[in-house]
């Protein structure tokens, strides 16, 4: 479908009331997978983010951005026999290790760390927080060994990405490894066309809310964020657009696009490392 009219459908349902309600009531939304593919994600999203650190040895604790509905997560975390995990989402998880049964994780993970994750839910090594900065801000400084999010920071809102970057670095411990993959696309289609939007429009609570929303910040802005606060990056995978975008967005939004890399990559998976640890 044109993108143009994937943005009128989502403000159409977000403006009218129960509509998306009853949308999920008959089944057309759904807030995470009721299937195998569920405990699947989670568990591989720990795996590989885990796998793009160069050294693991001083990894023991850790917290994952943006867990999604689940906490199957915890399923990776105990078969590397992590000392404590803290995950941050929007919403409490919908569905739990707790609610599993052996036979549906059996290809990832023993009886016994099966039995280990199930035993973390209530224990002091797990917790979960809303994702808020002032819960962000409650977290202790210098506490976490590994820090990662896949297709989370691109979402969260412009006007505090910023602060939620400023406090992912100070609880970062000073061997930390933080690993993200960040999708810059515009959820509307393969490509980038919301620049158009004003800002003043764009980061309306309309435009933030009715389910397309990205921050529309291009790769220099993390990756200058991190080298600023000390850390060494590393490029594990980059992903490209079809065509580079038009080269005039960078005259016309300089806010957003800074250099060329902004106009060709369409996703980026990268490591920052303190420095302490190179």
């Amino acid at each position: 479908l044109p993108w143009h009219f994937k943005l009128l459908v989502k403000l159409t349902i977000y403006l009218i009331p129960f509509l998306k309600q009853y949308l999920t009531d008959i089944g057309f939304y759904k807030y995470g997978l009721e299937s195998i593919n569920s405990i699947y994600s989670p568990f591989t999203s720990f795996c590989h983010h885990f796998s793009n650190c160069k050294s693991t040895e001083s990894i023991k604790n850790v917290l994952e951005i943006g867990s999604g509905p689940t906490n199957y997560a915890l399923l990776a975390f105990s078969k590397y026999q992590l000392a404590s995990f803290t995950q941050l989402e929007l919403f409490e998880p919908l569905y739990s290790v707790i609610d599993l049964q052996y036979e549906q994780c059996s290809e990832f993970v023993s009886y016994s760390e099966f039995l280990h994750a199930k035993s973390l839910i209530n224990s002091k090594d797990f917790s979960f927080c809303l994702s808020t900065l002032k819960n962000l801000a409650a977290l202790e400084s210098n506490k976490f060994d590994f820090i990662y999010s896949h297709s989370v920071l691109q979402h969260i809102h412009r006007d505090k990405i910023l602060s939620y970057l400023e406090n992912f670095a100070r609880v970062s411990s000073n061997t930390c490894i933080q690993s993200h993959y960040i999708d810059f696309r515009d959820f509307l289609s393969p490509s980038f066309n919301v620049h158009v939007f004003p800002d003043l429009l764009y980061e309306s609570k309309i435009f933030h809310e009715a389910g397309f929303y990205c921050n529309r910040l291009r790769p220099s802005f993390y990756l200058n964020f991190y080298r600023s606060a000390g850390f060494s990056i590393n490029i594990i995978k980059e992903k490209y657009f079809p065509k580079p975008l038009p080269s005039k967005l960078l005259d016309l939004y300089p806010q957003y696009f800074k250099s060329k890399l902004d106009l060709t990559l369409s996703g980026l998976t990268f490591t920052a490392t303190k420095a302490t640890h190179v």
